[in-house]
């Protein structure tokens, strides 16, 4: 097993994802969580601020991409003015190289909920003695903090572990 860093904390599970989920809309989920009382909200999703609408609709909710960033800032603001601290991964889209799907071709392209002004957007070191930032990690000026998230071990769906690497990881 692995052991977290906090114990005694307690843990909200809020799916935000559509196509993954069947659930609520992002923004739904991080309304539903600062009303519950959290006290942290952690987003390790994000899409390039200017990606097609159907990319939107597919993984946000079909007729959620014309206002989608519009109702998350909105969403977002109602969580800070909640008092919740708001983290989220940064990116993956900083190595032109080897950029994934997501990145549409894009190096170090916008996302959201990052670059919005109450998110503290996470960017990814190695796993090496220098701590250097990921290849993979995005680049951009509302990156805030950065963390480990080169080759983490982490929980595998049905049991054991595995390693990940990634800003979510790093968040």
């Amino acid at each position: 097993g692995i052991a977290g860093l906090a114990p005694g904390v307690s843990l909200l599970d809020a799916p935000a994802i559509v196509a993954v989920s069947g659930a609520p809309t992002p923004q739904g989920a991080i309304v539903w969580a600062a009303d519950q009382g959290a006290d942290v909200i952690n987003m390790s999703f994000g899409m390039r601020v200017n990606s097609p609408r159907s990319i939107w609709d597919r993984i946000f909710g079909v007729g959620q991409a014309g206002s989608l960033t519009e109702s998350l800032e909105v969403a977002l603001y109602y969580a800070a003015e909640h008092g919740v601290v708001l983290v989220s991964s940064g990116g993956n889209c900083g190595n032109p190289r080897g950029l994934s799907k997501n990145c549409q071709g894009e190096v170090n392209p916008t996302t959201m909920p990052a670059a919005h002004p109450e998110v503290i957007a996470t960017a990814a070191t190695t796993d090496t003695a220098s701590n250097d930032r990921a290849a993979f990690s995005t680049q951009r000026e509302y990156i805030d903090i950065a963390a480990p998230g080169q080759e983490i071990v982490s929980l595998r769906s049905g049991g054991g572990t595995r390693s990940l690497s990634g800003t979510s990881q790093a968040a």
